[in-house]
């Protein structure tokens, strides 16, 4: 019999290649910024272009967080996420048919739609569907994914040409599909949905193997827990007006800032390009593989911490 933590386990996992498709996109510019730019590429673009082909990706994330927030409410967590495989498989297969900039900006803008609802949907799905002793390591799934998916671009578009480079991308995409279509949906989504014999089936089955009577115990404090944050009309105007609310914006605003101006993003999509521009006796792929294979590796101490010494003491500790 399959256990719920292996069940929670394989349902985050399957979520988390949404994740892995993100740092795909993150670093999908990098191995092959070159060829585009190149005599012998067969997009022609200037480098001013180039530069654009990269940042197009935030047009498609501006707008998106709040939508998918609502369709993640409206139509659940699952069918969101999982909208987001096709739109990437659209978007691998319109970069290899591209034959113009125009075609690779509409590529990017694609990709920022489906990063901006991975980045809301995802960590939203693995934190309903994990029990509250492993919720933090299962939730650490999902930076492992995005850290993964730079290591799988950098050390495939070593590798490959642009053509064969955008259906290793598109495999991963096929692949969330063809798993991610039978985990179930949160029971958080059925409660607040008022389907409470679904809500029960879904925590029945992500609990499977624990005793009944703990699971109805579980299900009954996520009903109460549910319905106390339902009362409570939030408005633009309560939140500008509680110092409460006001501390937490600013708390979380603070966190984004410092994650938004370190140079870890611009450095995944330039890599290739700013390591070739020092003078360095190693080929600048691998050096490219190797900073991926150090994120990859920065994520395990915290998978495996998290839990016991706390979310605060791990982001101190992270801006030393």
């Amino acid at each position: 019999m399959v256990s719920g933590t292996t069940r929670q386990v394989l349902a985050g996992l399957s979520a988390s290649l949404s994740a892995l498709s993100t740092g795909l996109t993150y670093s999908w510019s990098s191995p092959i910024l070159a060829y585009l730019v190149s005599p012998r590429s067969h997009i022609p673009m200037t480098r001013d272009q180039s530069s654009w082909v990269v940042s197009c990706m935030e047009f498609g994330c501006w707008v998106t967080p709040v939508l998918a927030g609502k369709l993640a409410d409206s139509v659940g967590r699952k069918l969101t996420l999982l909208a987001t495989g096709p739109l990437y498989a659209l978007s691998w297969v319109t970069a290899i048919y591209a034959r113009n900039v125009y075609e690779l900006y509409l590529v990017r803008i694609i990709q920022g739609f489906c990063v901006a609802t991975i980045n809301v949907v995802g960590p939203m799905y693995l934190g309903e569907i994990s029990d509250t002793k492993i919720r933090g390591s299962i939730g650490t799934l999902f930076q492992i994914s995005v850290y993964a998916g730079i290591l799988y671009n950098y050390i495939l578009g070593s590798q490959l040409d642009y053509w064969r480079f955008q259906l290793a991308n598109l495999a991963i995409s096929i692949l969330f599909m063809v798993t991610f279509i039978f985990a179930p949906e949160t029971p958080c989504y059925f409660i607040r949905k008022s389907q409470d014999q679904k809500a029960r089936q879904s925590l029945l089955w992500f609990r499977n193997g624990q005793d009944v009577n703990v699971v109805e115990n579980e299900f009954e404090d996520l009903k109460k827990t549910i319905a106390s944050e339902s009362k409570i009309k939030v408005t633009l105007k309560t939140l500008l007006t509680s110092w409460s609310s006001v501390r937490c914006i600013l708390l979380l605003q603070g966190i984004l800032v410092f994650r938004i101006f370190s140079p870890v993003q611009t450095i995944m999509a330039y890599s290739d390009l700013t390591f070739a521009s020092g003078d360095t006796f190693i080929p600048t792929q691998y050096i490219s593989i190797l900073f991926a294979f150090i994120l990859l590796l920065s994520i395990f101490p915290s998978t495996c911490l998290v839990d016991k010494a706390g979310r605060k003491v791990l982001l101190l500790v992270s801006t030393l």
